[in-house]
Formats: structure tokens, C-alpha cells, sequence
């Protein structure tokens, strides 16, 4: 797939689906792991990362 995003910073319909893509996988992955206990500190501040995302846009 090619993206044709502009410097003006709109986004292109195709760029608006694939951000809304990714936004949806981050979501089904951020609810597979929200109860997790992670062991390394990594992995925990990525799922929090995850949840910022969520929260405030990709």
C-alpha cells in the first residue's frame, strides 16, 4: 500500500484508514494484556504506553 500524506499535515484517506487500523490492534492488544503482571519494567511502560496512545490519539 502507498501513502500519499502531504506536508500540510492533513491526512489522506488512505492514511486515515491505516491510523484507524492500527488503532484498533493497539486496542485489542492493550485489552488481552491490561490484567497482566509483567516482571520486567519494559514491558509494563510499553502497556502503559499502549494505554496513552488509547488515550490521547495515535
Amino acid at each position: 500500500m502507498s501513502f500519499d500524506e502531504e506536508p500540510d499535515g492533513d491526512l489522506h484517506g488512505e492514511c486515515a484508514a491505516e491510523i484507524a487500523r492500527l488503532t484498533e490492534l493497539v486496542r485489542w492488544a492493550y485489552t488481552k494484556l491490561h490484567r497482566t503482571n509483567f516482571t520486567s519494567m519494559d514491558d509494563a511502560l510499553k502497556l502503559d504506553e499502549m494505554k496513552l496512545l488509547l488515550e490521547h490519539g495515535l
